[in-house]
Formats: C-alpha cells, sequence, structure tokens
C-alpha cells in the first residue's frame, strides 16, 4: 500500500504543496491548515515545496522542505513452538512500527508496539489464523497474521480404560459359557 504525507501551517490564505519527484500535489483554501498528497511510493524519497495564493495571485515557491520517505506499516507475528507440541496455552508475540496512535495496541511515540498473547487452551482443533490489525500512519489499514493448527487428540486403547473394558468381555464371554454348560448339563440330566 502507498503512503501519503500530510503537510501543516498556520496562514489563512490558499496554499499548494507540490511533492518532488512526480509532481503530485494538493491545494488548501479553507478548513483545518492541512493538505495530504496520496498516492507516494513506499521507500522513494520525496521533498516538497509550498505556493501561497491570494488576492494578487500565486507566489514564489517556498525552499525545498528535508527529505522524507514513507514507509508502510509493519507487523511481525511470531509464535514460538517447539516441533510436536501444540499450541494451546502457547504465547505469540506481535511488533510492528509505523501505526497511528490510538490503534487497537499500546503505540509509542515512534509508531512501534509489542503485543504478547496467550492463545486459549479451549482452542478447538483445526486450523486457525492469529490476525492484527492497525491503522498505518497514512490511514490505511495494515495487517500482519500468523497461521496455526490444533492436532485432534485422541486417546489410545490402552491404560485403565482398556483394562476395564477387557474385563467386562470376559465377564461376559464366562457368562455366555457358564448359560451353554448348563443348559448341557439338564439336557444330558433329562436323557
Amino acid at each position: 500500500m502507498d503512503s501519503t504525507i500530510c503537510q501543516r501551517w498556520s496562514d489563512d490564505t490558499g496554499y499548494t504543496v507540490t511533492a518532488a519527484p512526480g509532481g503530485s500535489t494538493c491545494t488548501w483554501t479553507a478548513g483545518p491548515l492541512t493538505c495530504t498528497i496520496s498516492g507516494l511510493t513506499n521507500g522513494t524519497s520525496y521533498t516538497f515545496t509550498v505556493t501561497a495564493t491570494n488576492a494578487t495571485g500565486t507566489g514564489t515557491a517556498s525552499t525545498t522542505s528535508n527529505a522524507v520517505t514513507p514507509n508502510p506499516a509493519s507487523f511481525n507475528v511470531t509464535l514460538n513452538i517447539a516441533t510436536g507440541q501444540s499450541p494451546l496455552g502457547a504465547t505469540a508475540t506481535i511488533t510492528g512500527s509505523d501505526l497511528l496512535p490510538g490503534s487497537t495496541v499500546t503505540v509509542t511515540a515512534d509508531g512501534s508496539f509489542s503485543l504478547s498473547v496467550t492463545i486459549p487452551t479451549s482452542t478447538p482443533s483445526g486450523a486457525h489464523m492469529l490476525t492484527a490489525t492497525g491503522t498505518a500512519a497514512d490511514g490505511s489499514a495494515a495487517t500482519g497474521s500468523i497461521s496455526f493448527a490444533v492436532a485432534a487428540v485422541t486417546v489410545p486403547a490402552t491404560g485403565t480404560g482398556a483394562l476395564l473394558l477387557a474385563v467386562i468381555l470376559m465377564l461376559v464371554a464366562g457368562l455366555v459359557l457358564l448359560l451353554a454348560a448348563r443348559r448341557k448339563a439338564r439336557r444330558i440330566v433329562q436323557h
């Protein structure tokens, strides 16, 4: 996503701000003393000049501003889990920069943040995505995410449960054999 630059001044006449390179402009004529130039390319260095307009016309351009380089907001999402371990209860760390203060995370004065999130142990099995969103300094949405999976837990047929089942099956089998033997013994006695 490309970024924007916001220029502010304090006089009450009309102004035009011009970006170099590219020649993109914005014009202020009323309202809050701000002007936003959209469509700037992240990573490109820009300088700006300002011209004032009043009843007598447009004046000469100001001296060139210091160079600024817009950068996109960034998110880094890490989830540290040992190989073969469940992500349940693990802590994910989300870090980023170039967000506006007031985003849903606490953003420091330089626009950066760090946030830890614990994956709930009640997360159901299957594929999941941890997504962080915020508002970049240019007003655009910024997003970072990481996928993780929770494996279904299967209980093997061992231990106390399996032993109990085996005992019940043996008792049923013994009862069936006992009833069959008694029935056979009655037939012999009757003959």
